[in-house]
């Protein structure tokens, strides 16, 4: 069983050993879109368990981001950021 955030790590180091510029925020983008909720969510429930179904999605996903296919086109939604400087 693993929590979101252990999820999160390993989908970090997977997107980094991929070349993927910020591979901790993709893996944040991605796992909201998985569980469909906000990545506030994400953030706040790090210590919750996925059900292998999500973890299932998050792994497929990965493998299309790993080919470099656009974030947006793998969750089919355009994820939102804001940068303060």
């Amino acid at each position: 069983m693993k929590t979101i955030e252990e999820a999160i790590s390993a989908a970090s180091k997977c997107l980094e050993g991929a070349g993927v510029e910020n591979p901790r925020l993709e893996s944040e983008f991605l796992m909201a879109a998985c569980l469909q909720m906000p990545r506030a969510y994400v953030i706040l429930n790090r210590h919750h368990v996925l059900a292998d179904d999500k973890i299932r999605t998050l792994r497929n996903w990965l493998r299309e981001r790993e080919k470099r296919k656009p974030l947006a086109y793998v969750t089919r939604e355009q994820p939102f950021a804001i940068s303060i400087s």
